[in-house]
């Protein structure tokens, strides 16, 4: 299995001792898969369209693709309304896939303003507070800045 969604559901749903990350709550869980659905299908993608090129060929920022992210990040905006993670009161698996697409974002030699998505941005810092995040992302951060460093 190579699909890092599906094996979080696999791994939640064999070994999970923490029932909140993919509830058996039929509802609940619909609402999860919703949200990595999302990331898979639009967050993820209008994200690295944006970001890859710039990352990766050192090429300017796509002024279009970028409109595009921010019609994204408008709509995960308005999802986020009232709540404290993707899909409620409960960190979920969505969580973790839709903070690894937002912090490809995040780890630009330039970062990006994400100041004009207040749930966005409350959402990434809590994200971030977790005790787990940095050890984590360290090395996704590392590689980004090589690839910055590189010519």
């Amino acid at each position: 299995m190579g699909e890092s969604r599906a094996i979080m559901c696999y791994l939640c749903e064999n070994y999970g001792s923490v029932p909140s990350l993919y509830p058996k709550d039929l509802q609940k869980r619909a609402t999860v898969d919703a949200m990595l659905n999302f990331d898979l299908g639009t967050f993820s993608n209008s994200i690295g369209e944006f970001v890859g090129p710039q990352l990766l060929k050192k090429l300017p920022a796509d002024k279009e693709k970028e409109a595009a992210m921010k019609v994204v990040l408008d709509k995960f905006d308005k999802a986020l309304t009232e709540k404290q993670y993707a899909t409620g009161k409960d960190l979920t698996i969505a969580d973790f896939c839709l903070v690894t697409s937002l912090t490809l974002a995040d780890c630009m030699p330039v970062q990006y303003d994400f100041s004009p998505w207040s749930n966005v941005t409350a959402w990434f810092k809590r994200m971030k507070a977790l005790p787990y995040f940095e050890e984590c992302n360290a090395p996704f951060y590392e590689f980004a800045k090589s690839m910055a460093e590189t010519k």
